[in-house]
């Protein structure tokens, strides 16, 4: 396994300090947010691109992957510069350009959200489109997993898979988000129906709930209910050789440390899970 971070973590960052910060944490890769303005975005010319492989060499780091704002049941968020709703070919054709910003970066992965229902779909009318859109960016590049990450009405195993098997290529996959199902389901449920093979990475970030506040409250790796450890070590007894990437959600969360702060502790944390 190797060990990255988000840099959804400080998407405001210089990419070149983030990397630097990563780089004497000890990580091995960073997934980069794919934003307009911020680290990357597949409107990136050929000088961006370059100056990103750059950046990632000479502090010793892999792309883990590109995320994207793709919502592929349907365009009812990702910020005022998206329109509120995108047809299934505008979301095929711009997944095809994250695909190939990917490649350009050597980043095997692309993530993509479900997303909300439209009001007057059911999952079962939405779930083939998302199928569709995932097999669209997956036959750009066999090598570029397209990645459907359980995440909002798509968090659960058995949703997910039902995807992937309405898919046709094999780089259709899942990003597991271990924050998604929980706590709907345990990660042994997860599991039994997405099976490791099936995932191409891990967002790793953990949370607990507090009586009377809405929402989980964000902490740090280990410090939460959600259980991270369980997961890292079931995947490592098998072999799994994926991601783990943390997911620092501070942008989010005004009360989370400063991201140098979750960096370090994130990836102490992780080795002594994988080691002990």
């Amino acid at each position: 396994m190797k060990i990255s971070f988000s840099s959804l973590g400080a998407p405001d960052k210089p990419l070149d300090e983030f990397a630097a910060m990563l780089e004497n944490n000890g990580y091995d890769a960073i997934e980069l947010r794919g934003r307009p303005g911020k680290h990357v975005h597949w409107e990136d010319g050929s000088g961006r691109r370059a100056e990103v492989r750059n950046i990632l060499s000479d502090h010793g780091l892999e792309a883990a992957a590109v995320s994207t704002y793709i919502f592929a049941a349907n365009r009812e968020s990702g910020g005022p510069e998206r329109p509120d709703h995108r047809d299934e070919r505008g979301n095929a054709d711009e997944l095809k350009r994250w695909v190939d910003l990917a490649s350009d970066l050597g980043a095997p992965n692309v993530r993509i959200f479900g997303g909300a229902l439209p009001e007057d779909e059911t999952m079962e009318d939405a779930l083939p489109r998302v199928a569709r859109i995932m097999d669209a960016g997956a036959a750009v590049n066999p090598e570029v997993n397209i990645c459907l990450e359980l995440h909002d009405v798509w968090n659960t195993g058995e949703i997910v898979s039902r995807v992937l098997d309405s898919t046709e290529h094999s780089n259709c996959m899942a990003l597991w988000d271990v924050c998604g199902p929980w706590p709907a389901e345990s990660p042994r449920e997860t599991l039994e129906c997405v099976t490791p093979g099936r995932i191409a990475y891990l967002h790793l970030c953990d949370c607990f709930r507090v009586p009377g506040r809405k929402g989980p409250y964000h902490c740090f790796l280990g410090a939460g209910e959600v259980p991270v450890e369980w997961i890292v070590r079931q995947l490592r007894d098998i072999g799994w050789d994926g991601f783990l990437d943390v997911e620092w959600e501070g942008i989010y969360n005004d009360y989370m440390p400063e991201v140098e702060i979750g960096a370090a502790q994130s990836i102490m944390k992780l080795k002594r899970m994988l080691c002990e």
